[in-house]
């Protein structure tokens, strides 16, 4: 496996996120997603933090080559139910109209849902953990992906629409203290192999 962005979201208070340089990874830029004014995320304490404005749900994606095969994960440190805050990750990001997401809304399922030509719909959905702080992790393989909470499995499924993209996150209110993305290195291709023939 190797890291492709890795961001403990440490700065300047108020800073945009799109204005930031991930760090300790550095290089891979924060893109948002052209939305409205009120929609954003913003350097707050060590961390990132969605706008408050009710229904705000700013997108912002990774500006790394695309991948196929890896996961991201993010620690979010503060979400309440309560105003409809929620946090999401994103598994290869085409456009706005094109891609995975996680999402965790306190007083919802956890869902994994798919946007294809902009139209979404949801692939599976479980029923929500009360836990405070949660570490979700977003995985791709193939045609399967997984969804993780703390570390432990809760929804699968198998999906073929998008085979590719970039990695991003999605937050309403919600405070994410840590982010990480690293993709699957190809399997090797078998070396010192002899071919046997037998008369």
């Amino acid at each position: 496996m190797a890291i492709i962005v890795q961001d403990n979201f440490t700065g300047t208070n108020d800073t945009l996120l799109e204005n930031h340089t991930p760090t300790p990874s550095g290089g891979a830029a924060w893109v948002k997603v052209s939305m409205g004014a009120n929609e954003f995320l913003y350097l707050y304490n060590e961390s990132a933090k969605g706008s408050d404005y009710t229904a705000a749900s700013a997108i912002y994606y990774s500006n790394i080559s695309p991948f196929s095969n890896g996961y991201v994960q993010a620690f979010f440190s503060d979400i309440a139910p309560a105003g409809g805050e929620h946090g999401d990750l994103l598994l290869r990001y085409v456009d706005s109209n094109n891609y995975y997401i996680f999402s965790l809304r306190p007083d919802q399922p956890w869902k994994i849902n798919k946007k294809i030509a902009g139209v979404e719909s949801t692939l599976s959905q479980s029923v929500g953990l009360s836990v405070s702080g949660r570490t979700l992790k977003f995985e791709a393989y193939g045609n399967t992906l997984n969804a993780y909470v703390n570390g432990i499995l809760i929804l699968t499924v198998i999906d073929s629409s998008l085979s590719s993209g970039k990695v991003g996150l999605r937050a309403n209110s919600a405070q994410i203290d840590s982010f990480i993305a690293e993709n699957y290195a190809p399997p090797s291709a078998p070396t010192n192999l002899s071919l046997a023939c037998c008369i």
